[in-house]
């Protein structure tokens, strides 16, 4: 039986036992299948090198190291596959794939081959030595998975494969030699011949570009003495502490011996510190000294109102002899410019706030609308991915009738031949039944015609002799009388005798057919 080959470009995904991701390999391989029979079918992948298409290594993939063969259609909108939209891209934007998932026996793996005196693959940096590495990563998982345009394959043709690898087993006799002949290294590379590469090949402790161990960045550990990595900060956990912790190693002023009957301390020097919840002030001058400053009055408020609490505090504090009633006053002043200043930061935050609440109101309109664009895209992308997923089917359906087609055409081609042979023994045998037929016939009819021709000459002599009477006996006295009577009775004669015979080949003819 006639091999049928299919050859289509792919991509390749490496799969894990330890529940990993599926690894991509971004590498373009042409996958060359090779079907002989219902039991009889191999896989190849190849890559272009440097050193041209005819050296390309070779992953050989034959069914005694299959366990199983699956299909299976990753639509555009699918995302089951890890990686079908890296192949997607880079197999020209195709909607539809078709993804063939190889399972390997345990303990088997693919072939590895390539040419048999070549030693590219063992040079570091080349395109062939990554081929292999890629092979070689390839042959070593458990299962891997091959990514092709869904059209270049018909389903039919793709089942074929997979029932071929399960009936492999079956294969014996002629059909086994026959196996074994095909994929003998020895037949590739043009007949040069190529050879099957072990492990320890090409195992030199190096990896290429892309298959480098990635080892982990070493961890520093702390050294005897106090130093400590510049990352590793210790933090405060827990909540903040009390207030009154932050001023326990601060003196409140104090007056001399000879001033205290005198003096009037001020109320704020022997009183406790504030809690956390009156403590607005400062919080809010701390948060608005913060901001950006938008008007210029906020300024000439803020620092002289600062000045002049920290001078009426000062005076208040270490001023001596002075009446209780003029300290009111300071108090009252420090108590009217703290209001104030809090009534602007109150006003400034509310403009603040206004003006957030105005930016975000327009950024959510302009967000609305990006999405809203953005939404109308996605439908239209998926609209025209629909279109082009129809086309493609369309393309792949009228590919298969194409193929159907032209199978029928060769075959009408064959039974034609076949029946302009048999024409032509027919036709031999009708020209050897005719002769047969007319020997038959000449045969059987050859006496009864001899008498009846004689009868038949005998009654037309006798009525030439007696129709022709008369003319001869003219052209006797005519021939008397010019000296040559034997030449003309025998014309006449000729020509009487010729006129019947013609008379009598007609007839006979006409008997015979």
């Amino acid at each position: 039986m006639k091999a049928q080959v299919s050859t289509v470009d792919v991509f390749t995904e490496r799969e894990f036992q330890d529940g990993r991701q599926p690894e991509f390999i971004d590498q373009l391989f042409s996958f060359r299948i090779t079907y002989v029979s219902s039991a009889f079918v191999y896989f190849r992948l190849s890559a272009p090198t440097t050193d041209g298409v005819s050296n390309s290594p070779i992953l050989q993939i034959l069914p005694g190291h299959l366990a199983s063969l699956h299909q299976q259609l990753c639509r555009w909108d699918d995302i089951s596959s890890s990686h079908p939209q890296d192949a997607r891209q880079r197999l020209g934007g195709a909607s539809d794939l078709t993804r063939l998932r190889f399972h390997l026996r345990s303990g088997m793996q693919s072939q590895i081959i390539v040419p048999k005196d070549d030693t590219g693959f063992k040079t570091f940096g080349s395109a062939a030595r990554r081929v292999v590495h890629l092979f070689d990563s390839l042959a070593a998982s458990p299962s891997f998975c091959v990514y092709l345009p869904r059209h270049k394959l018909s389903k039919s043709l793709l089942q074929q494969y997979a029932e071929a690898v399960e009936q492999f087993p079956r294969l014996e006799g002629d059909g086994l030699l026959a196996y074994q002949r095909k994929v003998d290294p020895k037949r590739l590379y043009e007949g040069k011949g190529g050879r099957i590469l072990a492990p320890n090949d090409y195992e030199d402790g190096s990896r290429p570009d892309g298959e480098r161990s990635r080892s982990s960045t070493p961890v520093t550990t702390e050294s005897n003495g106090s130093t400590v990595a510049f990352d590793i900060v210790p933090r405060r956990e827990g909540p903040p502490p009390q207030y009154g912790e932050c001023v326990t190693g601060s003196q409140k002023p104090r007056a001399t011996s000879n001033d205290e009957a005198d003096s009037v301390e001020s109320p704020h020097v022997d009183r406790a510190p504030p809690e956390y919840s009156v403590t607005e002030q400062p919080c809010s001058v701390q948060n608005v000294s913060k901001r950006p400053r938008q008007c210029g009055n906020e300024d000439a408020l803020l620092y002289p109102c600062s000045k002049k609490i920290l001078s009426t505090t000062a005076s208040t504090r270490n001023t001596r002899g002075l009446d209780a009633k003029p300290r009111l006053e300071f108090e009252d002043a420090d108590i009217d410019v703290g209001s104030a200043f809090r009534e602007w930061a109150r006003r400034f935050e509310y403009y603040q706030e206004q003006q957030n609440e105005q930016l975000r109101h327009e950024q959510n309109n302009q967000l609305k609308k990006v999405q809203d664009e953005l939404e109308k895209l996605r439908r239209r992308n998926a609209e025209l991915e629909k279109r082009q997923s129809d086309m493609e089917n369309d393309c792949a359906e009228l590919t298969r009738r194409l193929e159907e087609a032209e199978e029928d055409i060769e075959s009408i081609r064959v039974d034609t031949s076949a029946l302009e042979d048999v024409g032509r023994d027919h036709e031999d045998r009708l020209a050897e039944i005719s002769g047969e037929v007319t020997d038959l016939l000449m045969d059987t009819w050859s006496d009864s015609l001899k008498v009846r021709i004689g009868d038949s000459m005998k009654e037309h002599m006798n009525d030439l002799a007696e129709e022709y009477l008369d003319d001869l006996v003219k052209e006797y006295v005519d021939t008397v009388r010019e000296g040559s009577l034997a030449e003309s009775l025998r014309d006449c004669i000729r020509k009487k005798v010729t006129s019947q015979m013609d008379i009598l080949k007609a007839q006979v003819s006409e008997a015979l057919h």
